[in-house]
């Protein structure tokens, strides 16, 4: 009795009256990969399936855990004081949180002295002046330390610059009030000098010097409160203030999804690699894309082995 292939064959011969169509030569070679590939499909999936679970074997054996320390911050503690509002301090703690993810952080990591191997992100809670930095290392002390220089640094930081800001406005104010107060003295010291007979005054000047010191003295108090309104801003560090730090870190495995898809699909490559070696050891024709590839014949009928009447038929 011939081999399942060789009988396919001789069917094939007979039967095929010319050549048949050609097709392009990798459009074969890619389905005989497939055809290849689907008949050690279980194979190929016992593989994928043993990647899979080693990818997330190795996630839940510490190379994937992540610990993550988390600090609350306020934006605008001292508003009452200088006059913000709340939707104000929503807003600024928004832009702090773009400044902390984007161009301010590596100004507070360098201040910090914070690893470049520590993740370091803020949030702020939806309409309210709270921001939330959270730092992510593989060491959960190195989170917690992270976390806490990086937030003090940021409220320094912050601080520093309110106070540079404060002060550079503060300085022509107070420029001002000294030029008000030095000619406010002179005037009064020559109105003084005028009524004790130690000079003499027209009633011109004297007109001149008392409209004078009615413009001024309003104006020097009005520059006097505006400094002291100024200093309270400059002097109140809670204009940015730390709310609390977390006490214990949360674990997260980030890694777990990757490394689970990584390991399925290496499982997938690796099977599929697997299958096509084994076929290139075979000897026997065994599907009719492989009789069609090898011989150049359609195969027109296939007797299965496993049906010993269709056999003998």
């Amino acid at each position: 009795m011939r081999p399942v292939s060789s009988f396919s064959a001789t069917l094939s011969a007979v039967r095929s009256p010319g050549p048949r169509a050609q097709r392009p030569r990798y459009v074969d070679d890619l389905r005989g990969h497939l055809e290849t590939i689907l008949r050690w499909k279980r194979l190929v999936l016992a593989i994928a399936i043993l990647g899979a679970v080693t990818g997330v074997l190795l996630a839940f054996s510490g190379g994937g855990t992540e610990y993550q320390a988390e600090s609350t911050v306020i934006v605008g503690a001292s508003s009452v004081q200088i006059g913000r509002s709340p939707e104000q301090d929503a807003t600024l703690a928004r832009g702090y949180v773009d400044r902390i993810n984007g161009s301010l952080q590596g100004a507070i990591r360098e201040r910090g002295d914070i690893s470049g191997s520590v993740g370091i992100s803020a949030e702020s809670v939806s309409g309210s002046p709270f921001i939330v930095i959270t730092a992510s290392a593989d060491d959960e002390q190195a989170a917690l330390d992270a976390n806490k220089d990086f937030t003090n640094a940021f409220v320094a930081q912050v601080t520093e610059s309110n106070e540079a800001l404060v002060e550079s406005q503060i300085q022509p104010v107070r420029q001002r009030l000294n030029q008000l107060t030095r000619q406010i003295r002179i005037d009064e010291r020559r109105l003084v000098d005028a009524a004790a007979g130690r000079i003499t005054l027209s009633a011109d000047e004297r007109t001149q010097i008392e409209s004078r010191l009615a413009r001024q003295r309003p104006e020097a108090d009005g520059l006097s409160e505006r400094i002291r309104d100024l200093s309270v801003t400059l002097g109140s560090p809670s204009l940015v203030g730390v709310l609390g730090f977390s006490e214990e870190t949360t674990r997260s495995n980030d890694r777990l999804i990757a490394n689970g898809v990584l390991g399925l699909v290496g499982g997938l490559l690796l099977g599929s690699v697997l299958a096509l070696f084994l076929n290139a050891l075979e000897l026997r024709l065994s599907t009719p894309g492989q009789v069609r590839r090898r011989l150049g014949l359609e195969t027109l009928a296939i007797v299965p082995s496993s049906d010993p009447g269709r056999r003998v038929e």
